[in-house]
């Protein structure tokens, strides 16, 4: 929550392709560059300061703007507790696990263990982690679409991979040559 003395929080209006903004508050630039490694703290720290408060690209708007009451600021650099060995061909430390959650997801669910999936669940919340195999995975591997359905209570018809594949197999595009 909001300090009482804290004077300023960091803005973030997120752009969505539907023309709805979310916006995220956040209690200083470097938790906001902690949570999201995709932004360069010392770019964003020289655009706010020369520009008094504003940084815009085509995914987010980055101001600074006064501390209200009662609106809930993240004071803290949450990154889930995952292997690195599970993300072996990403530099793991700039991975920007908001911005490629369907990887991580995909990732965690076909290699990872029991304890792995648990955390991505608390990272990512189990209602986006469905909706994004529901929606937007569209490749995992039979085993995983198996463990995913027990695991999550779903059927392997309300998954994007699965209906893809049936598509794919009405298509005759199964074989290699």
């Amino acid at each position: 929550m909001v300090n009482n003395l804290q004077k300023s929080v960091i803005a973030v209006h997120w752009k969505r392709f539907t023309g709805i903004v979310d916006t995220d508050y956040f209690a200083s630039l470097e938790i906001f560059c902690g949570n999201f490694p995709g932004f360069d703290y010392a770019i964003l720290d020289q655009c706010l300061n020369i520009t008094k408060g504003a940084f815009e690209d085509e995914s987010v708007l980055v101001e600074i703007q006064p501390a209200i009451k009662g609106v809930a600021v993240i004071d803290k650099v949450d990154l889930p507790n995952l292997p690195s060995w599970l993300f072996w061909e990403v530099n793991y430390s700039k991975l920007d696990w908001q911005w490629s959650y369907r990887y991580v997801i995909e990732r965690v669910i076909d290699t990872g263990a029991p304890e792995h999936w648990a955390e991505m669940v608390r990272f990512y919340s189990r209602e986006k982690v469905v909706q994004a195999l529901t929606q937007e995975i569209t490749y995992l591997t039979n085993l995983a679409v198996e463990a995913v359905c027990q695991y999550f209570q779903l059927s392997e018809e309300s998954l994007k991979c699965y209906a893809k594949k049936q598509l794919n197999r009405k298509l005759n595009l199964d074989h290699w040559i």
